[in-house]
Formats: structure tokens, sequence, C-alpha cells
């Protein structure tokens, strides 16, 4: 998971790019889009949810019971 900070003008540009990409330096990636906002704190808070949700879930189905 990464945060990427661009200028509003090119958000667009942007958005779109990372759409078609399938590979990075030769290893095939998969870029899912997870949101957008006007401040880095809180693209930060929106990424600490959701990691900590996968978290929870990965947690809950490898515990044995």
């Amino acid at each position: 998971m990464f945060i990427l900070r661009v200028a509003r003008d090119n958000k667009n540009i942007i958005w779109t790019t990372l759409l078609f990409m399938n590979s990075f330096m030769g290893v095939p990636i998969k870029i899912r889009i997870l949101g957008c906002s006007g401040t880095i704190k809180k693209c930060e808070i929106k990424a600490r949810k959701l990691l900590t949700k996968w978290v929870h879930k990965i947690l809950k189905v490898d515990l044995p019971r």
C-alpha cells in the first residue's frame, strides 16, 4: 500500500495511468485505488483503517479454533 501525492489538476491523468499499469520493473502487479482525499492526513487515516481491517480479517481466518 502506498500514498501518492499529486496536484489536483493531474489527478485524472495519474488515476488513469495507475489503472492501466500491470507490471513494475518486470514484476506483475495489480493496482487497486482505494480512495482519493484532499489531505495526506485523511489518506493516512483511511489507510490505517483499511490495514487494521485486513489484519483482523487475516488473523480471524488463520487462527485455529
